[in-house]
């Protein structure tokens, strides 16, 4: 069971994405952000997009045992199981991480990231092209499994339960493939990752999250990390929506999405605004979030429909520690 109302939304915020930040490394701004043409590499039909926009380089340790801004930049890197190639590219420069996902449910244990179909697309700098290509052969020979997928060869692993004592994390499956040079890619599903490899290789189709939605006029493109979600009516049985009714948010059958960045240079705080068309936005909003938060995260109505989350520093460090307990 998850430890707290606060520690299983979190988790629910991170599955629709969260990232952060280590050191910059400076570089000339590109003529247009390299997160657009990746986000046309991943599946028509995903819910969320996930973007850590600023080089850095691969810590020592991926997960919430860094430090918080470690956390958010390389947030891409773990939720689709970067952890079984990236352990070998420690200190190499990242350009560019993206995460897209779709089909959310309940943890496959007692707790754990929520199961979906997704994939993390993680674009190294050229200098990193030959030790990015051996951590994936590495990669490929561990491997318990390996597959050819859209022509391309991809290393199957199956992470099981590590301490069934205490908790059951369930069982989950991770593929990792290498479409380009610096190039690496992980993904949750083999139907998705196809997908996505054949979109890398210049299968390119319709793009989900179209620039008329609403949630595009409300996220921070410029911050470090940001991140969107539109919900999907047909989606019956996922908990991490408010269009189901008892999920992990309060059941509002008027959302239509939600949004999020990082403050890294500010408060590091992440804003997250909440997008309905309820009139009472707020309200919906202070009983998903303020329910069992004590003090309250701060709540504010930008615009009808509106409602602004203020996360910060302390508030995450409390759920870090629910989580390392667990």
């Amino acid at each position: 069971m998850y430890r707290s109302r606060l520690a299983r939304t979190i988790l629910a915020v991170a599955t629709f994405s969260i990232c952060f930040r280590t050191p910059v490394l400076a570089r000339p701004d590109p003529i247009e952000p390299q997160w657009k043409q990746m986000l046309a590499w991943l599946p028509e039909d995903r819910e969320s997009l996930l973007v850590s926009q600023e080089r850095f380089r691969i810590p020592g340790q991926l997960g919430i045992q860094g430090s918080f801004d470690q956390f958010a930049q390389t947030m891409p890197l773990f939720l689709s199981g970067g952890g079984y190639a990236i352990n070998d590219l420690e200190k190499q420069v990242v350009v560019c991480a993206v995460e897209g996902s779709r089909r959310y449910s309940l943890p496959k244990g007692e707790f754990g990231i929520m199961s979906h179909e997704g994939a993390s697309l993680i674009q190294f700098d050229p200098a990193a092209e030959d030790a990015v290509l051996k951590a994936f052969e590495t990669c490929r020979a561990k491997a318990p499994e390996q597959i050819e997928l859209a022509g391309q060869k991809v290393a199957v692993y199956t992470q099981k339960p590590t301490d069934t004592k205490r908790v059951n994390r369930g069982v989950y499956t991770y593929l990792v493939a290498q479409p380009k040079p610096c190039l690496l890619v992980f993904a949750t599903d083999k139907g998705y990752l196809e997908e996505t490899l054949k979109r890398v290789s210049g299968n390119i189709g319709k793009r989900a999250l179209p620039d008329d939605l609403k949630e595009w006029k409300h996220v921070n493109l410029k911050a470090p990390v940001w991140a969107v979600r539109h919900y999907r009516k047909d989606a019956k049985e996922d908990n991490s929506s408010p269009l189901v009714k008892g999920g992990l948010f309060t059941y509002d059958a008027d959302a239509v999405g939600m949004v999020l960045w990082y403050n890294a240079d500010s408060d590091k705080s992440f804003r997250i605004r909440y997008l309905t068309g309820a009139e009472d936005a707020i309200e919906i909003a202070d009983k998903t979030w303020n329910k069992y938060q004590k003090p309250p995260f701060e709540l504010k109505l930008v615009e009808p429909g509106c409602v602004e989350i203020v996360l910060s520093k302390k508030a995450f460090d409390k759920v870090d520690g629910l989580l390392r307990s667990a």
